[in-house]
């Protein structure tokens, strides 16, 4: 049961329902020890919604990343390596909301810039090399670029944003996410 509620998919389900057994066993467990139903139904209600939010949290990082991943994949030419967020995501863990924030400015930035190169720098020097033509083709060949670009820096900014707040919430995990990878 433990290794089967450990998975990638399965885990969030676990703690939920691992949250909502609390909401309900909490209350019962208090009331043996010392008659006290209210108090441990308010242990199992913070408990729970505790839980329900570090998991939507945690699940929609995941899923900003992933998106972001994928974008940058489809921008990024064969002669071009492109940026992988999960390759940098142990090591660039922001601490807290705070730190979460400032990696977040500094990958909306990243894709302004990218994009502002892809259309501006890039048909400029094609324009010195080739021409009006070449530079036309390059502002043409730029335009998904450049709007995919920004699209990508906003979505490693979100999932930045939320793995801040995620540790912030619960620093315990950001513990285990470096150490597994040390």
């Amino acid at each position: 049961h433990k290794f089967v509620a450990g998975t990638g998919p399965i885990r969030p389900l676990s703690e939920v329902g691992a949250g909502a057994a609390n909401l309900v066993l909490l209350p019962i467990q208090q009331y043996k020890q010392d008659g006290r139903v209210l108090h441990g139904l308010r242990k199992g209600a913070v408990g729970f919604v505790k839980t329900v939010t570090l998991e939507t949290v945690h699940t929609s990082q995941k899923v900003t990343r992933c998106v972001a991943s994928v974008l940058d994949d489809l921008v990024s030419s064969e002669d071009t390596a492109p940026r992988r967020l999960e390759e940098t995501q142990v090591y660039e863990q922001p601490a807290n909301i705070r730190a979460g924030l400032k990696h977040a400015k500094h990958s909306l930035s990243r894709g302004v810039n990218s994009a502002a190169h892809a259309i501006i720098a890039v048909p400029v020097k094609e324009y010195r090399r080739n021409g009006p033509k070449g530079a036309l083709t390059s502002v043409i060949r730029a335009v998904p670029v450049a709007v995919l670009q920004p699209v990508i820096g906003a979505t490693e900014a979100l999932s930045y944003t939320l793995l801040g707040f995620r540790n912030g919430m619960a620093p315990d995990i950001k513990r285990d996410e470096e150490d597994k990878f040390r």
